[in-house]
């Protein structure tokens, strides 16, 4: 009985230490500037929708590094048409809505959008970006006003200041692009940040099993270890 009362405490007790490793470190920066992570950190980020007259690529750029592509259009719109202000959605425009990209400890990366022509080249866009916290961001993609072609210059997405330091880990933040391809002074001059829209969030490190175990063992041999003396005394 002494034994099982030993090993729930030690379970207890793992349970509370693995629980805080486990909790997502806060020491990040994470917004239009420069994105990073104090600690290697994993972000999913997820296609929603594209009004852009490009054929798009996204990706995440290592400053002074390597620039990895991770979502781009397979063609410039739903069925290369210019409805909806060039409206791409997932399965038509973008195939794989998904990607995932693991930002190194204590490196600085931003974030890019490019130009793909017909020809399977690339060239960077005069973009910006802004971002925006959950529940907003859903707000804004559900309001089908700020997809519409005529209302775009008075968007959301270009009136209201984007978050600078968003927090990925409390849920998704948008993040909306305006590529100002098109700022002729005409009709096409119009900003409305929903040129590629995607949402980020990142995981909670999670220790490796093999860590967890350990973590188990060594503290149940301490509070064995502990009870020993108390009962030794």
């Amino acid at each position: 009985m002494k034994l099982t009362k030993y090993l729930l405490s030690a379970a207890a007790a793992a349970a509370t230490v693995v629980g805080a490793v486990s909790s997502p470190a806060q020491a990040f920066s994470f917004g239009p500037g420069a994105i990073r992570f104090d600690t290697n950190t994993t972000v999913d980020f997820t296609f929603n929708e594209s009004h852009g007259y490009f054929r798009q690529r996204f990706g995440v750029q290592e400053i002074g590094g390597a620039a990895t592509n991770l979502l781009w259009e397979n063609t410039r719109s739903d069925n290369n048409s210019g409805a909806n202000d060039w409206q791409g959605t997932c399965g038509n425009a973008v195939l794989n809505c998904t990607a995932s990209f693991t930002f190194q400890a204590g490196k600085t990366y931003s974030l890019f959008l490019n130009a793909i022509d017909n020809f399977g080249g690339t060239y960077a866009l005069d973009e910006a970006v802004k971002f925006f916290n959950a529940p907003q961001a859903a707000t804004v993609l559900a309001d089908t006003r700020y997809r519409n072609y005529n209302t775009s210059p008075n968007s959301l997405l270009a009136t209201t200041a984007g978050t600078n330091n968003a927090n990925p880990f409390a849920g998704p933040v948008l993040i909306a692009f305006e590529d100002f391809g098109m700022r002729d002074g005409g009709a096409d001059d119009h900003v409305d940040y929903n040129d590629f829209m995607l949402t980020a969030q990142a995981r909670a490190t999670v220790p490796e099993p093999a860590t967890l175990g350990g973590l188990g063992v060594v503290v149940g041999g301490l509070v064995f270890a502990r009870r020993r003396r108390v009962h030794q005394a």
